[in-house]
Order: structure tokens, then sequence, then C-alpha cells
């Protein structure tokens, strides 16, 4: 069992093609297992405004798009219930399975598709919790507020916190 909550995504099937998970070759989020993501594209009725604007453009989008939405969502450490939710339904609404221990630990199953429907197990996982920082001045409330992302030059950053990336990118990624 896992020490903290998690996401942890066991994909049952192979990631069809070399790259189908890649974020340097340009993630397509398992479009195979995420038909439906064409139509409601990850987080665009979760992310606030302001963080969709700042992943705009972005590369690749889907991906974006869902850490905008987990950026959006407060989840300091032992209060993730708003983010597991977000999760619960992103599954939901693709059809897929969920399974959850007594910790709040997710656990969200894709069945194999094209070939791969009786390959071993693949697992992604990730935490959804994030470190709650803010400069001295910054007036945030980790507990309702959401991440206010911004770019700066070339570089995602946030405003006036810290960014939320760890996990939250890694968890986009698994989206």
């Amino acid at each position: 069992m896992l020490r903290s909550r998690a996401l942890a995504a066991a994909f049952l099937s192979h990631l069809v093609g070399a790259s189908a998970f890649s974020v340097m070759s340009g993630l397509t989020a398992i479009e195979k297992v995420r038909e439906k993501s064409r139509e409601t594209p990850p987080g665009t009725r979760v992310a606030t405004p302001q963080n969709l604007a700042a992943v705009d453009g972005l590369e690749p989008a889907n991906l974006w798009r869902s850490f905008a939405a987990i950026a959006s969502i407060p989840r300091p450490s032992k209060k993730e219930e708003r983010v597991l939710e977000f999760l619960k339904s992103f599954a939901k609404e693709r059809g897929l399975a969920t399974k959850e221990d007594a910790v709040g630990n997710l656990v969200i199953l894709a069945p194999g598709r094209n070939g791969g429907e009786n390959a071993k197990p693949v697992v992604l996982q990730g935490h959804v919790d994030m470190v709650c920082e803010k400069n001295s001045d910054t007036v945030f409330d980790f507990d309702a507020d959401p991440i206010r992302l911004m770019m700066a030059s070339e570089w995602l950053t946030a405003d006036g916190t810290t960014l939320g990336a760890d996990n939250g990118i890694g968890c986009a990624t698994i989206l």
C-alpha cells in the first residue's frame, strides 16, 4: 500500500506505438483509450480561465489542459478529496473503472485494446498532493484558492506560489 494518497493508473495494454505515451514526441494521451477526450478536452470544465489562458498554445495541448485543471484544484497534503473527485469523474466520463482504498489511493483501469487485451499491465503512478509554499508578500489560501498559472518569458510559473508541478505534471501526463 502506498503511504501517501496517490494516483496509480494501470493501463492493461501495450501502449500502441513507441511514442504513444511520450511527452517529448508529442503526447497523444493514449488516444486509443481516450476517444471521448476529443469531444471534451481534459480539464476544460475544471480549469480556471486564467490557467487555461496560461497554457494556451503549449503542446501537447491535452497535457497542458490537464495540468491547468489539476493546478486549479486546491490539493494540499491530507486534503486531496477534490482532485480525487476530478480524477474519478475523468475516468467515469471515459468509461474507465476505478478502485480506491480507505486512505485515498486511487487506481484507474483501462482495458487492453487493439491486440493488447492479453498484455501484462502497465502501471503509471504519481501523487496528487502538492508542496504548499508562497512568497511572504502573497495572500493565498492553499485550502481554497486555485494555483494561478502564468507565463514568464518562456517558463510556466505560478503567481506568488509554488507551481504544484510536483507531481501535478506527472498526473497530467498520465491523463
